[in-house]
């Protein structure tokens, strides 16, 4: 690979592991930053979208790592896009509308 795929590989790292971070502060805190918007996100939820984003933020580490020649290895593509997809699918959960009581 060219040293092109390496400089990209750790530009998503870096944007992936502030993605982890956010979703570990909206996790624990379970407030909601300013820029996530009241209306998509329902009151209660914040604790779910920061495990989403944690999930989508480590997928993403790993699938910028493949890019990374040094720490490549043939299955952490694979992981890191199964990672993904698992917090594509968080962030469905954290955002749908509950049901009314």
């Amino acid at each position: 690979m060219s040293s092109a795929y390496g400089v990209i590989g750790l530009a998503l790292l870096v944007v992936a592991a502030m993605a982890m971070v956010q979703g570990a502060w909206m996790a624990i805190t379970a407030r909601r930053p300013p820029w996530v918007s009241s209306r998509r996100l329902a009151a209660g939820r914040e604790r779910g979208f920061g495990m989403a984003l944690i999930a989508m933020g480590l997928g993403a580490v790993l699938e910028s790592a493949s890019f990374i020649e040094i720490v490549a290895f043939s299955g952490l593509r694979f992981v890191g896009i199964g990672l993904f997809l698992v917090g594509g699918v968080l962030v469905f959960v954290a955002l749908r509308p509950r049901p009314s009581q």
